[in-house]
């Protein structure tokens, strides 16, 4: 999975939800592409895109760590 198409798709499902984002950063590929989301208050969340047929169980606690 390649992290560069995913931005659009990011920002689009960030639009959904009712924070402000100030800033969105690519952060890491492993199982998944996961990207930083900051808000107008400074907190720090993360947004993960994933594809089903590459997401286990094993997968995600790895990622949590």
């Amino acid at each position: 999975m390649n992290e560069k198409p995913l931005q659009h798709i990011a920002e689009a499902v960030l639009a959904l939800y009712p924070i402000k984002v100030s800033s969105l950063n690519f952060f890491a590929h492993e199982t998944s592409v996961l990207y930083k989301v900051d808000n107008e208050n400074g907190e720090a969340f993360a947004l993960k895109i994933y594809d089903d047929q590459s997401s286990q169980v094993q997968d995600n606690r790895n990622e949590v760590k």
